[in-house]
């Protein structure tokens, strides 16, 4: 059961409680007590920095890997859990930005 609700309501199923968390993964999405994806977008940033462990910087390795592991931890169900704060949209910003291929490249070019 998602969050609580400030009742000491305990809810069973075949005589074994039920605890509230504050935060559920459902189909690969975070989702908070509030029904807030904070948690989610965050896991993504934080998952998105894997590109930086290429010790390569030929342009067409870090696209496709770009491609493979970034782009699609950032598309996956996202109309579930498109941002709407601007501090979300921002963050995500961040991710394409900081996290595009060429931006490698051309930090190794200096």
């Amino acid at each position: 059961m998602v969050g609580s609700d400030g009742s000491n309501a305990v809810y069973s199923f075949s005589d074994q409680a039920i605890e509230s968390v504050d935060v559920v993964k459902d189909l690969g999405v975070l989702v908070d007590s509030k029904f807030n994806f904070f948690q989610h977008i965050s896991d993504i940033t934080k998952n998105t920095k894997i590109l930086r462990c290429f010790l390569t910087r030929d342009p067409f390795v870090l696209i496709r890997a770009f491609k493979i592991y970034v782009r699609s931890l950032v598309e996956y169900a996202s109309p579930v859990w498109s941002p709407v704060s601007h501090a979300q949209i921002e963050k995500l910003h961040c991710v394409s930005k900081n996290g595009h291929p060429f931006y490698f490249f051309y930090n190794s070019l200096k």
